[in-house]
């Protein structure tokens, strides 16, 4: 049987952003163990893992501990300060930022996506249904970050309005969009994600 080729890794660095209080969740949603006993963390680094060549956490240092970690120097800024403090960091030019919270993504779809950037600032999956633009996962370029800043001064701490005045390419996602950019929420979300997994 002829094997086939090794699809070579992304030559940047892929953040796992985990923080948040997970109110509605009711306990934090990295932690949450699928069928197949890892957790949501481990899944989202078993996928990050394939498909670039760095891996790092943007979140609390006693997780994955022998990954390299970046912290938040903001409170309450949500994923904004995790992407900030990663682009502040210097590790890299260039950053694929994933959710640990989408237990969907894998790696042909970020593969997909970080082909995707081309000479664009950043690069996000299309959406074409009423929920708008996904803007997670992220590829992010570096150079964002003064643009990112003066959002973040404005008061402004949302994905969606940083992305506004960037050149973003919005990169069409194949497949059932729905099951790959399932983000997990509360309980009954993930009960559902599981029973789903278990049903295919």
């Amino acid at each position: 049987m002829k094997q086939m080729p090794e699809v070579p890794l992304w030559p940047h660095t892929i953040v796992l952003l985990v923080g948040g209080s997970s109110r509605r969740m009711g306990r934090s949603k990295h932690d949450l163990e699928g069928s197949d006993g890892r957790t949501m963390l481990a899944m989202a680094f078993d996928t990050a893992h394939q498909v670039g060549q760095r891996v790092l956490i943007s979140g609390p240092s006693d997780l994955m501990p022998e990954l390299p970690h970046v912290l938040d120097e903001r409170v309450d800024a949500g994923p904004v300060a995790g992407i900030e403090a990663t682009l502040k960091s210097g590790n890299d030019e260039c950053y694929l930022f994933m959710p640990c919270d989408m237990p969907g993504l894998n790696p042909d779809v970020l593969r997909h996506l970080v082909d995707g950037l081309d000479q664009a600032s950043a690069a996000i999956f299309e959406h074409s249904d009423d929920r708008g633009r996904a803007v997670l996962p992220l590829v992010l370029r570096t150079s964002t970050l003064t643009h990112l800043q003066t959002v973040i001064q404005s008061g402004a701490r949302s994905i969606h309005h940083f992305l506004e005045d960037l050149d973003v390419n919005e990169v069409p996602l194949k497949g059932d969009k729905c099951s790959i950019l399932i983000n997990i929420n509360n309980p009954s979300e993930w009960n559902d994600y599981l029973q789903s997994m278990i049903s295919e």
